[in-house]
């Protein structure tokens, strides 16, 4: 069975699972990756704990949005553009995470960058009239 032979509809609910998962995950390590900063001044601490916290909300949205029009099966022009948008903002996550934080030491950042991208790819081929 090869990739194109999966349906559509199953790639794309499984983008959504996997930006959903990516999001969790960033939120879960967020408490662990802020103390390891060692910031002398708490505020430092919260803006880490913000970005990464709201990362991973909108990874956790983004997935929750494909998943929902994929499982409704929307097919019209609105849909479309939310499913394009959704990995166009997938695939700047991931050049964001290899720019700034994706050679460091956290397994989150390594994995979240090629992520992203893996589910803005599945998003696409989704998409693709067959």
């Amino acid at each position: 069975m090869s990739f194109i032979s999966i349906p559509p509809f199953w790639i794309t609910v499984a983008a959504g699972i996997l930006a959903f998962v990516l999001g969790i995950a960033y939120m879960a390590r967020t408490g662990a990756i802020a103390k390891d900063f060692k910031l002398v001044i708490t505020d430092h601490r919260r803006v880490v704990t913000m970005a990464l916290v709201s990362q991973g909300l909108a990874l956790c949205f983004i997935g929750i949005v494909v998943t929902v029009l994929a499982l409704t099966g929307r097919h019209d022009l609105s849909a479309k553009v939310v499913l394009f948008l959704s990995a166009g903002m997938l695939l700047v996550f991931g050049l964001v995470t290899a720019a700034t934080g994706g050679r460091g030491e956290y397994v989150v950042f390594r994995f979240g960058q090629i992520g992203t991208v893996i589910a803005a790819m599945m998003i696409l081929v989704g998409q693709v009239p067959r």
